[in-house]
């Protein structure tokens, strides 16, 4: 939460005080704030946006900034900077829980940076390990690291296998508006042996076991929302390409073009709900039956089309041939509003909104025959649940046409 207000006698800001970061170094809220304070007029927009840039940092659960005697007063009450977090996920095909402990850091070094680390011990084994530094030098220069090696099983056609993925990135934003992300990587893939009465034995030999990918990915954002965790207003343009170039030689080279617009409105009666629109594209290189399995995508459940199962056995036969895709085209409609407001308990900010959804999407497994007439769409209820440092945990409860219901959980930064 954050509060702002000022002196109204005073006019003039010539100064600046910070008080309650006991960790966070002063130059990361300095560096953040906006607003002159060489002698000059008080603007209380440029005061709510320095309030909604600190607040974007991730890091603290309450911020007040006040202007009393010429002095820019930035009042912070800094949130849990280390906390465990459970890894769960439930693989519906085996109807199993993999699970294991995690810790992440969201201030380390009072210095803004992140760092997670996690294993899964049951079921889908494997770690996960992750850095970012938001502004490492100059004009918001990042880095981040990312390690996983996973042992997950694919749902659809119902083998194990080896994920690894290493890579770094780093970028830069033009005034938190324009920003600019490159990542260099090695992706490892190895399909685990297969008995020879398996249902897909054919169909999954029928194409290379092992794929190694040099990675390369560019990703260009303009985003004027005012808040990340729950934006209000302003919209985020995210476009990403793509590049995964195969080491070994019976395996293709992969593009990859994605492209994300979401927009905020807020309405000013009552409770000031969020209206929002969500139009997101991904169209994969080459055809789709050069692909490998891990590269399809599928147009139902939590990421694109809810009130979808994940299990292909519950998907009905008349969308079948539209869920298993490399290219997909949907459009999301969402209504928030507050059940319970945003409030600090003690370094810790937590709040809970109710959620209406409907989505629509189509698909094609080629990119020059997508047909708009033949799409499937769910609708639902959910709630979201904000905790700071941590983001947003939304439950939906989706339905569909076809009298299926289906819950989905999904996390958020």
């Amino acid at each position: 939460s954050f509060l702002f207000s000022f002196d109204k006698e005073a006019s003039l800001v010539d100064s600046i005080i910070i008080n309650g970061n006991e960790k966070t170094k002063d130059y990361i809220i300095i560096r953040e704030i906006k607003h002159p304070h060489n002698n000059s007029p008080l603007d209380s927009v440029i005061l709510m946006d320095d309030v909604n840039r600190l607040y974007n940092l991730g890091i603290f659960s309450n911020i007040d900034i006040f202007v009393e005697n010429n002095i820019y007063n930035i009042n912070v009450i800094e949130s849990f900077n280390i906390y465990p977090i459970p890894l769960v996920d439930y693989n519906e095909t085996k109807d199993e829980l993999s699970y294991g402990p995690a810790l992440a850091h969201s201030n380390l070094l009072g210095m803004n940076q992140k760092i997670f680390l996690g294993s899964f011990i049951y079921g889908d084994t494997g770690y996960i390990l992750g850095y970012y530094n938001p502004w490492l030098y100059g004009n918001r220069i990042n880095l981040g690291f990312l390690a996983l090696n996973l042992n997950p099983e694919n749902i659809f056609y119902n083998y194990n296998y080896r994920f690894i993925l290493n890579k770094i990135s780093s970028g830069f934003s033009l005034d938190k508006i324009h920003k600019y992300n490159y990542e260099l990587g090695f992706m490892k893939i190895d399909i685990y042996d297969i008995p020879i009465d398996h249902e897909y034995y054919h169909e999954i030999y029928s194409k290379p076991l092992k794929y190694n990918y040099f990675t390369s990915a560019f990703n260009y954002q303009h985003d004027i929302r005012d808040i990340y965790i729950d934006p209000t207003k302003g919209h985020l343009l995210n476009i990403s390409l793509e590049y995964f170039y195969g080491i070994n030689d019976d395996i293709e080279d992969i593009w990859v073009l994605s492209t994300m617009y979401k927009k905020f409105y807020e309405f000013d009666f009552i409770s000031n709900p969020v209206f929002s629109y969500r139009i997101e594209t991904k169209n994969k290189f080459p055809e789709f039956d050069r692909l490998p399995f891990s590269s399809y995508e599928y147009l139902g459940g939590e990421e694109f089309v809810r009130g979808y199962s994940s299990l292909p056995d519950e998907i009905p036969d008349k969308v079948r041939p539209l869920i298993e895709s490399s290219n997909m085209y949907v459009i999301s409609l969402e209504l928030q509003n507050t059940i319970f407001k945003r409030k600090d308990y003690g370094r810790v900010e937590i709040g809970l909104d109710g959620i209406l959804f409907f989505d629509m999407g189509t698909s094609s497994k080629n990119y020059k025959s997508i047909d708009f007439s033949h799409n499937i769409s769910g609708y639902g209820v959910g709630l979201k649940l904000f905790v700071s440092s941590i983001g947003s945990i939304s439950i939906s409860l989706g339905f569909n046409p076809y009298g299926q219901q289906h819950l989905h959980l999904m996390d958020s930064q």
